[in-house]
C-alpha cells in the first residue's frame, strides 16, 4: 500500500453510495488490484488476509467473510488478495499461491473475455429475459452469489480478479448491486465494443453516429454527477490553500469534466474555423480559381468573396453576453447555496428532535423509535429529491434495516414519502400522550421539517426561467460560432486561430455549463453523507444516554478541573 500511496484499510466498491463515499481509500478498482498484487508478491503477513471491497472501516487483515458478516448483505465485488502462507480456510481450500496475480489479471483475460462474448451475443429482446432468469430471488437486483452462479451455468469460469473486473463493467454506478437498467446498458456497450457481425443492435440502429455519441455523453454526464458530491476535511482545506494549486489545476485541464461534457460544442466551433480557413485560403490564394480555369464556372469562382467579419460586433456584444452569463451562474449558485443551507438546517433540527426525545420520553424503546423516525424522514427526503435508476431497490434495503420490512413497505408505497415519514413520526409522538408543553416543542420540530421539505421542493420543481436560460444559450452559441470570422483578419489566415478559438469557446461555454451543472443542486450535494451524519449523531445520542441511571444522574466537573470562580 505504501508504494501506491494509499492506506490499506478498505476498498470502496460495494454497498450504497453513502457507504462508498464514506470510505477513504483506495478509490478505484485499479488501486485495489495493485494493492492486492503487492501483498501477494511480497508475502506481507500483516497485509496477507485480504482486501474487502466496499466495507468501510474494516481493519487491516479482515477477511471477506468477516466483511460480509459486518454488512449483513452479500458483497457484489470482492477481491481476495491473500499472500502466501496466509493459512486461512479459504486459501487452504483453494490452494491459492499466486504471487503477482493481481497485476497480471488487470487486463482482459480468457474468463473475462468469455463473459463479454456471452453478453455480446445477446439480442435486445433477450437481455430482459436473461436478467429475470439470473435474478433468482426476484429482488430486481443481482448480487455476487447470483452473478457467479449465472456465469458458471453458462460454462464460463473466472478467477476472483476476473470476476471483480467483469462485475465493474456491469455495475455502472458502482453501488454493489446490478439493477436491470444497469445490466441492459452494459450489454449494449459490450455489444457495440466486442460484438461481431452486422446483426447487432447498434449496427441496426437508425440513429446517426453523432446522435449515439451525444447520448453516450449525456449518460456519462449524468452518471458522473455522483462524483461531484464533495465533502471537505481538514487535510482537504490544506490542499485547497496549497501554493501549487494554480499549477496543479491548470495541468489537470484536459481531465476536466466540463471539457468532456462540452467536447461536441467545441468540436463544432473548431470545425467551422477549419472550414473557414480552407475557404478563405482557396479564394485568396487562388486554389479555387486554378481548379476552375478553362471551365464554365471560372467567372463565378472569380466572384467568390472571402468570409470575414470586423471584430467590432464581438467587442460591442461581449459586455451584454458577460452580464447574461454572470446572472446565469449567480442564480444557479444561489439555488445551490440555499439547498445546502436547508439540509444544514435539517441536520440541526433532526438532532434537536432526538434531544427532545431524550428529555420528554421515559421509555428507552420510545427514545429509540423517535430517533428511527427522525432518520427515516431525512432519508425519505433524499429519496424524494433524487433520481437514480436503482434507487427503489437501494432505498428498500435502507428502510428495511431502519424500520423493518412492514414499515419500510408502508413508507415506500406512499406517493409522497417524506410526508408519510413525517406523519408516522407525528402519530408516534401523539400516541405517547405527552404533556402539552412537550407536544408543543415536538410540533416545532415537525413544522421546521415541513418548511425545509417545502423549500427543497420549490428549488427542485422550479428551474430558472427558461426564457432567460434559452436566450443566454442562443446568444452564447451564435457568438462562439461567429467568432472565427471576426478573428480571421487579425490572424491573417494563420492556423493558430484553431487552438485560440477552441480555448475561447471552451471557457465561454464552460461558464454556461457550470450554471447548468449546479442549477439542480440535489444530485451534486452529498446528501448521503448528510443522512449518514444525521444517523450517526442521533444514534450515538440515543446509545449513550438511554440508560436511566445515566439520565437521572447529576453531572459535575471533576475536582481536578480548572476553577472558573
Amino acid at each position: 500500500p505504501a508504494l501506491c500511496g494509499i492506506p490499506s484499510t478498505s476498498v470502496p466498491g460495494k454497498g450504497t453510495d453513502r457507504q462508498r463515499e464514506s470510505a477513504k481509500a483506495p478509490t478505484s478498482y485499479d488501486q485495489a488490484a495493485a494493492v492486492a498484487a503487492i501483498a501477494c508478491a511480497t508475502g506481507a503477513q500483516a497485509f496477507a488476509p485480504s482486501i474487502s471491497l466496499g466495507v468501510p472501516g474494516i481493519a487491516k487483515g479482515a477477511h471477506t467473510s468477516q466483511a460480509a458478516s459486518l454488512t449483513n448483505r452479500p458483497a457484489l465485488i470482492s477481491l481476495g488478495a491473500h499472500a502466501r502462507g496466509c493459512g486461512c480456510g479459504g486459501c487452504a481450500a483453494t490452494g491459492r499461491d499466486a504471487p503477482l496475480t493481481g497485476l497480471r489479471m488487470m487486463g482482459p483475460t480468457e474468463g473475462r473475455q468469455a463473459g463479454r462474448q456471452l453478453l455480446a451475443s445477446l439480442q435486445k429482446e433477450e437481455v430482459a429475459e436473461l436478467f429475470k432468469t439470473w435474478d433468482v430471488d426476484n429482488s430486481g437486483l443481482l448480487d455476487e452469489k447470483e452473478l457467479r452462479e449465472a456465469i458458471k451455468s453458462k460454462g464460463v469460469t473466472m478467477t476472483e480478479n476476473e470476476f471483480m473486473l467483469f462485475s465493474k463493467e456491469l455495475d455502472a454506478n458502482i453501488d454493489g448491486y446490478i439493477c436491470e437498467q444497469d445490466f441492459a446498458d452494459a450489454c449494449m456497450k459490450i455489444r457495440r465494443k466486442y460484438g461481431e457481425g452486422t446483426t447487432t443492435v447498434f449496427r441496426k440502429a437508425k440513429d446517426s453516429v453523432l446522435k449515439r455519441v451525444a447520448m453516450d455523453t449525456d449518460a456519462w454526464r449524468e452518471s458522473s454527477r455522483r462524483y461531484k458530491r464533495t465533502v471537505f476535511e481538514a487535510k482537504d482545506w490544506v490542499k485547497y490553500r496549497s501554493s501549487t494549486r494554480l499549477v496543479d489545476t491548470f495541468l489537470s485541464t484536459f481531465n476536466s469534466g466540463v471539457l468532456r461534457a462540452l467536447w461536441f460544442d467545441i468540436l463544432v466551433v473548431v470545425s467551422i474555423s477549419s472550414a473557414l480557413l480552407c475557404w478563405n485560403h482557396g479564394v485568396q490564394d487562388g486554389w479555387f480559381l486554378n481548379a476552375a480555369k478553362g471551365t464554365d464556372v471560372e467567372a463565378f469562382v472569380k466572384s467568390l468573396p472571402a468570409l470575414t467579419l470586423p471584430l467590432s460586433p464581438f467587442t460591442l456584444s461581449a459586455p451584454s453576453l458577460g452580464l447574461l452569463l454572470v446572472f446565469r451562474t449567480n442564480g444557479a449558485f444561489q439555488r445551490f447555496f440555499e439547498a445546502r443551507a436547508l439540509w444544514g438546517a435539517l441536520i440541526n433540527d433532526s438532532r434537536t428532535q432526538v434531544r427532545r426525545g431524550l428529555y420528554y420520553l421515559d421509555d428507552p424503546y420510545d427514545i429509540e423509535e423517535n430517533a428511527r423516525r427522525t432518520i427515516a424522514f431525512a432519508r425519505a427526503l433524499k429519496l424524494h429529491l433524487r433520481y437514480d435508476k436503482d434507487k427503489e431497490q437501494v432505498a428498500y434495503k435502507e428502510f428495511r434495516d431502519l424500520l423493518g420490512k412492514t414499515e419500510a413497505e408502508k413508507l415506500l408505497a406512499a406517493t409522497h414519502r417524506p410526508c408519510q415519514a413525517m406523519a408516522d413520526c407525528t402519530n408516534f409522538i401523539r400516541s405517547r400522550k405527552l404533556n402539552p408543553l412537550a407536544m408543543q416543542n415536538f410540533d416545532k420540530s415537525f413544522e421546521q421539517q415541513s418548511n425545509i421539505m417545502g423549500a427543497c421542493e420549490r428549488i427542485f420543481k422550479t428551474p430558472l426561467p427558461l426564457v432567460y436560460t434559452r436566450h443566454t444559450a442562443r446568444f452564447l452559441t451564435l457568438w462562439c460560432v461567429m467568432l472565427p470570422f471576426g478573428l480571421y483578419n487579425d490572424f491573417k489566415g494563420n492556423i493558430m486561430i484553431l487552438p485560440v478559438v477552441a480555448a475561447i469557446a471552451a471557457f465561454q461555454l464552460g461558464i454556461e455549463e457550470l450554471g447548468v451543472q449546479i442549477t439542480e443542486p440535489f444530485s451534486v450535494l452529498p446528501l448521503e453523507n448528510m443522512c449518514d451524519g444525521i444517523e450517526n449523531s442521533c444514534t450515538e445520542m440515543v446509545r449513550r444516554n438511554t440508560d436511566k441511571c445515566v439520565r437521572d444522574e447529576v453531572f459535575y466537573a471533576g475536582n481536578d478541573a480548572k476553577k472558573l470562580l
